[in-house]
């Protein structure tokens, strides 16, 4: 899930440096690597995946950051 954090700021870069056609290839290139990775958890239970793998109402707490 941290991946998804700095996903704008990469979007942005490649963009800014190959155009819109290699952004949105690189992008999909992204997705099909990450369902690629994920695929023996995705066909074994797909719903428990998706459902732990992005899971974005979890909250940390300070005390779990190793900067605290």
């Amino acid at each position: 899930m941290h991946v998804l954090l700095f996903l704008p700021a990469l979007l942005l870069n490649l963009n800014y440096h190959f155009g819109i056609v290699k952004t949105i290839l690189s992008f999909l290139f992204l997705v099909v690597m990450q369902v690629i990775l994920g695929l023996e958890w995705i066909l074994h239970n797909s719903e428990s995946y998706f459902g732990r793998a992005y899971e974005f109402g979890r909250g940390f707490d300070y005390y779990e950051s190793k900067n605290w």
